[in-house]
């Protein structure tokens, strides 16, 4: 075989040449937009949707009947297993009671309570109760008792 006369010549370029970084962009471009968007109408629908629920009034009790209802969480939890459950009622119960002069009141603290309502026995109620309710030892049957002591002097003390 003989050599060819010119030697071996370059490949001929009958497209353009494909830029495979800029074509990756490309895609990555596209595909955030159509996420993007897919994002902003299903936001847009899910507002449509959701409409802002009316909160639940608090029971109105008489000073007698949230007393009652006092009692009956004493007497319905005796094991210390369900005490810390009776706790988060007995707030419940009182915040609701003494939210009826103001509808921030359920939504506060314990810390935010006793600040606004300085040194009352309500005030005092509620930081017992916090601490006995979200302490790290488990709450006995003693500590469950005096929080409902509390509670029934803040309710006799009055609205805060």
């Amino acid at each position: 075989m003989t050599p060819l006369p010119s030697g071996l010549a370059d490949p001929l370029h009958l497209a353009f040449p494909v830029h495979w970084k800029w074509l990756a962009v490309a895609a990555a471009l596209f595909l955030a937009t159509v996420i993007l968007l897919l994002l902003r109408v299903w936001l847009r629908r899910r507002r449509r949707r959701v409409r802002a629920r009316p909160e639940p009034a608090p029971r109105q009790l008489p000073p007698a009947g949230i007393l009652d209802e006092i009692e009956a969480l004493r007497g319905r939890y005796r094991t210390g297993s369900g005490l810390r459950r009776a706790c988060h009622e007995l707030s419940a119960l009182l915040r609701g009671y003494f939210g009826r002069s103001s509808p921030r009141f359920s939504t506060l603290t314990a810390g935010e309570i006793r600040r606004h309502l300085g040194d009352g026995r309500t005030a005092s109620f509620f930081g017992s109760l916090a601490r006995v309710q979200f302490g790290r030892s488990r709450p006995t049957r003693k500590d469950f008792d005096g929080v409902c002591d509390l509670a029934i002097e803040a309710v006799r003390e009055g609205t805060p």
